[in-house]
């Protein structure tokens, strides 16, 4: 397992990407399922979802880029 931290920022990253499980990764798959400009990966509980115009869904973690550029090819 990785480690994972988080932090406040006084002022937050763009979001460029989300991460839903249970009934909110069943909301957004509905929400992105013919959208051909986000890409992701899901798996028997999680949705994690790529790209930079983003559709609300209660319950989704919305991801800023980190400075790595964890998020790219």
């Amino acid at each position: 397992m990785i480690q994972v931290g988080w932090s406040l920022r006084d002022v937050p990253l763009a979001p460029v990407g989300m991460l839903a499980t249970g009934a909110a990764a069943a909301r957004l798959a509905e929400r992105v399922s013919r959208r051909r400009d986000l890409r992701g990966v899901v798996t028997d509980d999680v949705l994690v979802v790529l790209g930079t115009d983003l559709p609300w869904v209660d319950g989704a973690v919305y991801l800023g880029e980190p400075a790595s550029g964890l998020y790219t090819d």
